[in-house]
């Protein structure tokens, strides 16, 4: 699901250092919440991450969003509800590919604070995230363009974002859960 930015103000270099100094300032395990369906090549990134962080790389945290198991406009909400009654104190990181000017495509931005997945796309979904990291994907203005985004282009993004993520989440001093989970619920 294409995101859009709430506040650029917030951005940060994308370097493991900043999300592993994000964590431990919480120093709880966080929430890996991966945007995106795998129907539409552009908007796959999310899912992407998700199951490469699961499959790959064994992240120590739990992870929200696979290829198998997308967290799609349709059930965003309910997964939201069920992180925040399972996961109550837990910082949340979001990943959404998101569409912007030509020259910003392949470029990956870590945001402090959430982003609010669809509004590229005209939908009203809720914010989310306590840090966010989006990849744009392809350019503004013409949604069908995320038909045409090159598999090359999702892969090695969301290969550079996961193994980033996956290098600070092993490096913050946070209480890691003891098995890795993945969201194998099914959300209505």
């Amino acid at each position: 699901m294409l995101s859009s930015i709430i506040n650029a103000m917030n951005e940060l270099d994308f370097s493991p250092q900043n999300i592993t100094n994000f964590l431990n300032s919480n120093r709880r395990s966080p929430v890996i919440l991966c945007i995106g369906t795998d129907r539409v090549c552009g908007d796959a990134l999310g899912p992407l991450v998700g199951t490469l962080l699961t499959s790959q790389f064994n992240v120590p945290s739990f992870v929200y969003g696979t290829l198998d198991r997308p967290i799609t406009a349709l059930n965003l909400s309910d997964a939201v509800q069920f992180i925040s009654s399972h996961h109550a104190l837990c910082p949340i990181i979001a990943i959404d590919s998101c569409v912007g000017r030509s020259d910003e495509v392949g470029k990956i931005r870590l945001f402090n604070g959430g982003i609010k997945p669809g509004l590229a796309t005209g939908k009203n979904l809720p914010k989310v995230g306590d840090i966010s990291i989006t990849a744009t994907v392809a350019r503004s203005g013409n949604e069908n363009s995320l038909f045409r985004v090159s598999l090359s282009l999702i892969y090695s993004l969301s290969l550079n974002i996961a193994s980033k993520v996956n290098q600070a989440v092993k490096s913050a001093n946070t209480v890691k859960p003891s098995t890795i989970h993945c969201y194998n619920t099914t959300i209505v």
